[in-house]
């Protein structure tokens, strides 16, 4: 997501493991860019248009072009060779749980992240730190936990050889 106002941009990406927020403001619009920052991550609208739009972008990459890619068939056969097939990082995308989100859903999803992950904050600024930290308290106010990351579920390495194929039967393949 990328929105730009008053000269602030605004970066947002979320996935299941990890969820970051970046700002880019002139030093006179900081005041604006951090209130835009904190209702884009804090108080997101979630409009249709935008979640009809995720939606098809997904569903386009999982049906369409991530099968058409390589690197995905590569990445996602290692992942499901790796690790057991009950294992978070070994789950195959769900088209159908995508086509289905909506907004109800993901402000329950966000709502969770917010009240449940710790948050790290990491600026890069041309004023003094004393001047920044109250803006940065004010801004994440309520938001996460002081808790450790929690760990990735565990699970037992391969062993021995393994022989992976990728079979798309009706596609040239290299």
């Amino acid at each position: 997501t990328f929105e730009a106002v008053h000269g602030c941009d605004v970066w947002t990406s979320s996935s299941e493991q990890l969820t970051t927020a970046r700002l880019q403001a002139p030093l006179d619009a900081l005041e604006e860019g951090l209130d835009l920052l904190r209702e884009v991550v804090v108080q997101p609208r979630f409009q249709r248009r935008d979640v009809r739009l995720l939606r098809e972008n997904m569903m386009r990459y999982l049906l369409i072009t991530g099968p058409s890619r390589s690197d995905v068939l590569l990445a996602s056969a290692l992942s499901g060779a790796w690790w057991p097939r009950d294992h978070p990082f070994a789950a195959r995308p769900d088209a159908v749980g995508w086509r289905d989100l909506g907004r109800r859903e993901l402000r329950r999803r966000h709502a969770a992240l917010l009240a449940s992950a710790p948050v790290d904050v990491l600026v890069v600024a041309d004023r003094p730190w004393s001047d920044l930290e109250p803006r940065l308290e004010h801004l994440l106010r309520g938001v996460g936990v002081d808790a450790p990351v929690p760990a990735p579920p565990e699970a037992a390495p391969p062993t021995g050889a393994q022989v992976i194929g990728i079979d798309l039967p009706g596609t040239d393949q290299a």
